[in-house]
């Protein structure tokens, strides 16, 4: 009976990791430029990249490297209607690289501190699980995954610092790993001042415990495998991010909202942040969000079984630990806001780190309680192994059928909006053209065709000479 539990299990926690992954590359797929990314694009045009870095650096942000990563990416195809296949590229790509690298991850630390090397499909299913929890306890979760140019900076530098840590575990590296470190790290530098500002409060307060409370340890470092990447890393993600802070367009960027806020022309906006900052656990999704952390309890449950030495006690002071980048995260992000932004409402998708360290907390905690307690129960058993798992992969399921749904039917009416206006440009007779309203979107970001913020360079960039009428 029980061989036949863990079996079911297993089958239930890999519907899960799969469904969450079809809904990723679903929602890929059917992706397509949005909002400021028809702004940003549309500025690109005949622009080479040097020339679109160098103004968005002299004007609006000093975020030189996810800049230039959504410059190539929106700039690889012929046309406007080839997009959206180096967006799925894009996505495809980026689950690669964050799969990889926690699985990197994990293996170093079961390895390490378990004396544990679990087989290859446990580290995949765990890291899908690990990046599925992270999905839905992102607290922006639509802008900072399916919202371009919002991804290029607060979910890729993340991925790239992942990227960069696993490569900085490995024992043996050659130039090339190097090299990746290299740019990794560089990423993350100058692609969100917050992300940088928060490793290196935390790389600075681990120097501090080295040098004062553990001096061996700092000792030992220097003469391990892993100080030329750790140095590299390090200088690295200094030097371009004292590019990105040193940039005119923060203050630039700065002054302007700081304009706008005294004459109350964002003052709406501003509230509608405040509003949603209160009321982001308040959605269904972070019911997800927990369940896909608890399943870390199984992997608990079977490294407490495999045999190990008793780590209950280094166990919990690893929890404790863990709390530190979520409340360093918390700090720094809210002290970002207070000393550099004046009072303006930072949007919630900044506080994506925020998110990354309490899905690593919550995932931990699980597997302390998974390795710490005896479930004797033969019902409380059934019920960590099968029920739970089981409701995750229904709802998982469920979220994936429904998102399938509005993402084609949009991306598909998205498409043909498309061509009827390149279409229009062959008739010059045409002075005003008529479109229908997109339809739902779901947890993609929508195409607001009737906001002239977005229609106005919209037609810059198609050559349009005619005006846009949406029929509601």
């Amino acid at each position: 009976m029980s061989k036949l539990i863990n079996t079911t299990s297993q089958i239930l926690v890999w519907i899960s990791a799969i469904a969450f992954v079809l809904l990723y590359l679903t929602l890929s797929y059917y992706n397509r430029l949005a909002s400021d990314d028809i702004v940003f694009i549309a500025l690109s045009k005949n622009q080479t990249l040097f020339q679109y870095i160098s103004a968005f650096y002299q004007t609006w942000s000093g975020r030189w490297s996810c800049g230039s990563y959504f410059y190539i990416i929106t700039n690889m195809g012929n046309s406007f209607q080839n997009t959206p296949v180096y967006i799925f590229l894009y996505y495809f790509i980026s689950l690669i690289i964050f799969i990889y690298s926690i699985k990197s991850i994990l293996h170093f630390s079961f390895l390490k501190f378990f004396n544990t090397c679990l087989d290859r499909s446990t580290l995949y299913l765990y890291s899908i699980l690990f990046i599925a929890s992270f999905y839905y306890f992102t607290f922006q979760c639509s802008e900072v995954w399916w919202w371009v140019c919002a991804s290029v900076d607060t979910l890729q530098g993340i991925i790239f610092l992942l990227f960069g840590m696993s490569l900085l575990l490995k024992e043996q590296k050659n130039k090339f790993h190097y090299f990746l470190i290299f740019l990794s790290f560089i990423y993350v530098g100058g692609g969100f001042e917050i992300y940088s500002l928060i490793v290196e409060s935390f790389c600075f307060l681990l120097f501090i415990y080295c040098v004062f409370k553990n001096q061996s340890v700092f000792y030992t470092l220097r003469k391990s495998t892993y100080t030329k990447g750790i140095l590299i890393g390090i200088i690295s993600l200094f030097f371009s991010s004292a590019i990105s802070f040193s940039a005119p367009g923060n203050r630039n960027r700065r002054d302007a909202v700081t304009k706008e806020l005294s004459l109350n022309v964002i003052a709406n906006k501003q509230n509608t942040l405040v509003e949603i900052s209160k009321n982001i656990f308040s959605e269904k999704k972070y019911i997800l969000a927990a369940g896909l952390s608890s399943l870390w309890i199984l992997l608990g449950m079977r490294l407490k079984k495999d045999g190990n030495a008793d780590k209950k006690i280094a166990l919990k002071k690893l929890l404790i630990i863990s709390l530190l980048p979520f409340i360093l995260s918390i700090l720094i992000t809210w002290g970002f806001q207070i000393l550099l932004m004046r009072g303006y409402s930072i949007p919630v998708r900044a506080w994506t780190f925020s998110s990354f360290s309490l899905t690593f907390f919550c995932c931990f905690l699980c597997l302390t309680i998974g390795y710490s307690f005896q479930f004797q129960s033969h019902a409380l058993d059934y019920l960590i192994k099968v029920i739970v798992p089981l409701s995750i992969a229904i709802l998982l399921s469920t979220n994936f059928i429904m998102q399938y749904k509005y993402a084609s039917v949009y991306s598909r009416a998205y498409d043909q909006l498309i061509s009827k206006l390149i279409d229009s440009r062959s008739d010059g007779r045409i002075k005003t053209i008529a479109v229908n309203k997109l339809p739902e979107s779901g947890m993609l970001i929508p195409l607001d065709i009737a906001d002239d913020y977005i229609k106005i360079p919209l037609k810059e960039f198609l050559d349009l000479k005619c005006e846009i009428k949406v029929i509601e």
